[in-house]
C-alpha cells in the first residue's frame, strides 16, 4: 500500500512515494499559504492565512488515504480534536515515574503547561482550556520515564 504524505507551504503539495517527487494539489483554498494541514479521518482540515481554517471531507477526495495506523500506535489521546473551547489529553504509562505534559506550537514553543510532578501507572486526564492562544495547530508533548510522546491537535474558533 502506498504512503501519502502532505506538505503546506505556498500550497498544498503530496508525495506518495515517500517524499522523492512532490506533486502540488490544486484544491481551491482561499489563501495559497498553508500554516498547517490536520485530519479527524472524516474532514481534512488546513490552516490558511492568519487565523483561518479550510476544513473539508475526505470523502471528497477519491484518491486521498490517510494511515489509521499511527492513529493506533500512539497512547496520548486528544478529544475532542479538532476543538473550540478545550480538549481531554489522556494516556496510560505503564510504570509511574516523573511526567511533563506540555502544549507547543509548530515552532516547538511551549504555550501551555499541562502538569509537571510524579504520576503513577494507569490512565490519567487532564483538561486544557486554552485562553490567550490563537487558532492554529499545535502539539501535545508528554515526556515520561525516558519516552517523548507527541499527538497533533487543532484549535478552531
Amino acid at each position: 500500500m502506498d504512503k501519502n504524505f502532505f506538505v503546506g507551504g505556498s500550497g498544498l503539495f503530496e508525495s506518495t512515494n515517500e517524499g522523492d517527487r512532490w506533486v502540488e494539489i490544486g484544491l481551491g483554498l482561499p489563501s495559497s499559504e498553508i500554516l498547517a494541514i490536520g485530519t479527524d479521518y472524516e474532514h481534512v482540515y488546513v490552516s490558511v492565512g492568519r487565523g483561518s481554517v479550510w476544513r473539508r471531507q475526505l470523502s471528497d477526495w477519491d484518491n486521498l488515504y490517510v494511515s489509521r495506523k499511527s492513529e493506533t500506535a500512539r497512547s496520548i489521546h486528544c478529544y475532542p480534536n479538532p476543538f473550540s473551547q478545550s480538549t481531554t489529553i489522556s494516556f496510560m504509562p505503564e510504570s509511574s515515574g516523573y511526567a511533563d505534559v506540555s502544549v507547543v506550537n509548530l515552532l516547538g514553543v511551549e504555550v501551555a503547561r499541562i502538569f509537571l510532578g510524579e504520576l503513577g501507572a494507569g490512565e490519567h486526564s487532564f483538561v486544557w482550556n486554552p485562553a490567550d492562544v490563537p487558532n492554529g495547530m499545535y502539539e501535545c508533548v508528554v515526556r515520561m520515564n525516558g519516552r517523548i510522546e507527541k499527538r497533533p491537535i487543532m484549535l478552531i474558533r
